[in-house]
């Protein structure tokens, strides 16, 4: 098995994990049908602003992962980071 391994290519590729701060807060003010709502906003801006082959998953409540195939060099993806935190909506709600 071990043989079986070392003959397969290596794969190099980047993983962004995002998480939402105070999505508790939002969900719980807001309600549950609202927040899940706001994380399909979230999903649709962060699939605008990672590259084509990408692949993004929510991997819990309120976090997603971005997994970019291929990537040995983070440099090509150094400005997803940025346009991620751009693209969360601006939500105010009363407290």
């Amino acid at each position: 098995m071990i043989d079986s391994c070392n003959q397969l290519p290596t794969l190099h590729g980047s993983l962004f994990l995002i998480g939402i701060d105070k999505f508790r807060d939002i969900n719980d003010s807001l309600g549950h049908h609202q927040a899940d709502q706001l994380l399909v906003l979230i999903a649709q801006r962060l699939k605008t602003v990672s590259h084509d082959n990408s692949y993004i998953a929510r991997i819990g409540g309120d976090e997603f992962a971005i997994y970019l195939p291929q990537c040995d060099d983070i440099r090509p993806s150094s400005s997803l980071p940025n346009s991620c935190c751009n693209c969360s909506p601006r939500i105010q709600y009363a407290e």
